[in-house]
């Protein structure tokens, strides 16, 4: 049998056939299922048409007409039309007679036929798409995808139709979660791309042989699309210098710093700039780096406090002065700074309390900007101004300021006001029980003699995250305190049993 080439498809100007993409024209033009009965076709129009002209080359398994060796090939005419200068080879495991132009080759085998696989891919391989439109057994399916994935190009796809069938008894599938069907199967692909993220949960399984190849999963009705590529990139929770050699992060930084050399980009480009530099391992270029961003940005607080910090960490102290005592002409303060070198600093700026409460008292200072005063303040060991400005910092206290409450509950603590430590400490609860927080309140709790609400607050702690040494500790004195001596031998127990256990690599996040 054969299936013209000529496909004429401007003859129709109904907008019914013309607002169609060409591939959906191609499906009607031909007759196959994946337009009409399926609508598997926008969806490979939006992946492959920068394919298009392109020489790829095309497997699919399965060229439909079952037994009849004269039926089928519909939808390997449309890959033959849509991709001019492309190869297609069809498979299928009854023989087949169809003439579809020299660029179409038909094999006959099956795709659960490890030996022809390799023999198709020796003569045709690497392939810039598959499209598994087989059986549609779930273990057939999953056969052809192990087989065949390591046979497609990088940059390229792998397509499984039907995926109906991964729920239905008839085809060997169903619900069950531990059941091996086709979709339990892509699900947990699913979790192989992020596979540098997962290595990081407790119990972790080992990636799949494929998973730094999975570059991304679509999934649409019926259809499941996987692109093959690169899928190194490393976890926000490696270290730095890991996260550094990753190629990806080097050509991000080697653009960002290509638009900053030009003259261009934003103060935004130059801050992340300067951080993926200092993440590199290279602090001196990272400074180097924010002294010239300076130069387009002289106020941005941001690149001050940054260089600030990376100036101290240098052992340069002057410098980092220099660019805190700067920044606090913006109406910020950089407290970790001033912190750190308290003792240099009292030395070489002897006026540097009085800068520190004149940024604090500004017109446009916030709760934020007099918390960090206090805390400088509490550093140079004055602290009846360090509480002056806590309690200014308390008085300011917006609705966007919720994230404060627990730096006001520690810096009261430090301060010896366990009554203002404690209120502040009341109001964080009102925010998401975060169990670090709920920690906090119930050692103040109990601190402050209120057992009964202690033993609450730290239960809840222990509750939402049971991994927390320290919960159980103060949970363990709590309950002591109140005379259940067994509840509190337990709890004693749990400190232990939930303190973390090193793994191998790098350190926990």
């Amino acid at each position: 049998m054969s299936i013209s080439n000529a496909v004429p498809l401007a003859v129709c100007s109904d907008q019914a056939f013309s607002s169609l993409d060409p591939l959906s024209q191609l499906a009607i033009w031909h007759g196959t299922d994946k337009y009409g009965e399926h609508f598997y076709t926008p969806h490979y129009h939006r992946h492959f048409e920068a394919l298009r002209d392109r020489p790829v080359t095309l497997l699919e398994a399965g060229i439909g007409g079952y037994d009849d060796p004269e039926a089928g090939g519909e939808s390997l005419a449309m890959w033959r039309d849509y991709f001019p200068s492309g190869r297609i080879i069809g498979i299928d495991i009854a023989p087949k007679r169809l003439d579809l132009g020299s660029r179409v080759e038909i094999r006959q085998g099956s795709m659960s036929d490890g030996h022809f696989l390799e023999t198709l891919n020796a003569e045709f391989g690497p392939f810039d798409i598959v499209i598994d439109d087989g059986s549609h057994v779930s273990a057939d399916t999953i056969g052809f995808f192990e087989a065949s994935f390591p046979f497609v190009a990088d940059g390229g796809f792998f397509a499984i139709e039907d995926t109906q069938t991964s729920y239905w008894p008839a085809f060997a599938g169903g619900l069950s979660p531990s059941r091996r069907t086709t979709m339990n199967f892509v699900k947990a692909l699913m979790d192989e791309v992020d596979h540098a993220e997962r290595a990081w949960a407790p119990d972790a399984p080992r990636p799949h042989p494929f998973a730094a190849s999975i570059h991304a999963i679509h999934r649409f009705h019926n259809l499941v699309l996987i692109e093959k590529g690169s899928n190194t990139e490393t976890s926000n929770f490696a270290r730095p210098t890991s996260r550094a050699a990753d190629p990806a992060r080097q050509a991000a930084l080697a653009a960002f710093r290509a638009l900053l050399e030009s003259g261009a980009g934003s103060e935004a480009a130059a801050l992340a700039c300067a951080r993926m530099t200092l993440e590199s391992g290279d602090a001196e270029e990272a400074l180097r780096r924010i002294e010239a961003s300076l130069a387009q940005f002289p106020d941005s607080r941001r690149l001050l406090l940054l260089g600030a910090r990376i100036a101290l960490d240098l052992g340069r102290v002057d410098e980092a002065a220099a660019h805190a005592r700067r920044s606090m002409r913006h109406g910020r303060l950089d407290a970790e700074v001033f912190i750190a070198a308290s003792s240099q600093l009292r030395q070489r700026f002897p006026d540097l309390a009085a800068d520190v409460e004149g940024a604090a008292g500004g017109p446009d200072a916030d709760a934020g900007v007099c918390l960090q005063a206090a805390r400088v303040l509490e550093s140079l060991k004055i602290r009846e101004r360090a509480l002056h400005w806590l309690k200014a910092a308390a008085s300011r206290l917006q609705a966007q300021h919720s994230h404060l409450l627990n730096d006001l509950t520690d810096a009261f603590r430090r301060l010896g006001e366990p009554l203002e430590a404690l209120a502040h400490s009341q109001g964080s609860t009102s925010q998401p029980p975060f169990p670090a927080r709920l920690l906090r309140h119930g050692a103040l709790l109990r601190a402050a003699g209120r057992l009964e609400e202690a033993e609450d607050a730290l239960s809840e702690a222990v509750a939402l995250d049971w991994r927390q040494p320290r919960a159980h500790a103060e949970r363990s004195r709590t309950l002591a305190a109140m005379g259940r001596h067994s509840e509190a031998f337990e709890a004693a127990k749990a400190v232990l049993a939930s303190a973390p256990r090193s793994r191998a690599g790098e350190g926990a996040p």
